[in-house]
């Protein structure tokens, strides 16, 4: 009889109360190890490289480098690795840039503990998985690229800084939470208006609101 492979499994969240109940769900499954725990993405791609988890459960929200920014860095680094996106967003822009990115699935954090397995189940089994109430976002997408000219898009970084303008941080604050220069927090915000075709605060504000980045 063949011993059952364990999948070894990264959390990543900034959040200590969200990796703990994840850990504690996932403790009910022998087949499942729990490797490691990272509360921000250089902490994430650290113990991948020392570790090589073959799945991580990413949050997009952390300080410093984010998980959009993470995907990409080990798609490159680690491309045996599989990705599940865990987050409170339910953006089209976000679905879009992570379902090119190439990571495996994308995840509500209001979804229930069934539907977190049977999410990390799929892509287990070589497959993916999009929770319901964003895999219409997909849809409209490969409806769109039929139909029109595609909206650009947008890198991690000039995402972050589009939802941090929107709620009406300063550049000095995004360059504090961000963790880089303020010059380079201005330099997204030029490529943003650039790719976007919009001129001013209020313009990049409306857009966010429009696409549900924010409320």
């Amino acid at each position: 009889m063949s011993r059952i492979k364990t999948l070894r499994v990264l959390l990543v969240d900034d959040h200590p109360f969200v990796r703990e109940g994840i850990r504690s769900y996932l403790s009910d499954f022998s087949d499942i190890e729990i490797i490691g725990e990272a509360s921000s993405g250089q902490e994430a791609v650290a113990i991948t490289q020392q570790h090589r988890p073959d799945l991580i459960l990413l949050d997009i929200n952390m300080p410093g480098m984010n998980g959009l920014e993470v995907v990409g860095q080990l798609r490159k680094t680690h491309p045996l690795t599989k990705i599940l996106i865990l987050t409170v967003h339910n953006s089209r822009e976000y679905v879009i840039h992570v379902a090119k990115s190439g990571a495996q699935g994308y995840l509500l954090k209001e979804s229930p503990p069934e539907e977190l397995l049977q999410a990390i189940r799929a892509i287990q089994s070589g497959g993916t998985y999009y929770s319901p109430r964003v895999a219409t976002h997909l849809v409209d997408e490969f409806q769109n690229k039929t139909t029109q000219k595609t909206e650009a898009t947008l890198a991690p970084r000039e995402l972050e800084v589009l939802i941090h303008t929107a709620k009406g941080r300063s550049i000095k604050e995004m360059a504090e939470i961000m963790d880089v220069t303020a010059a380079t927090v201005q330099t997204y915000r030029v490529r943003l208006m650039e790719k976007l075709d919009l001129h001013n605060v209020a313009g990049l504000t409306k857009y966010a609101v429009q696409k549900g980045l924010i409320q």
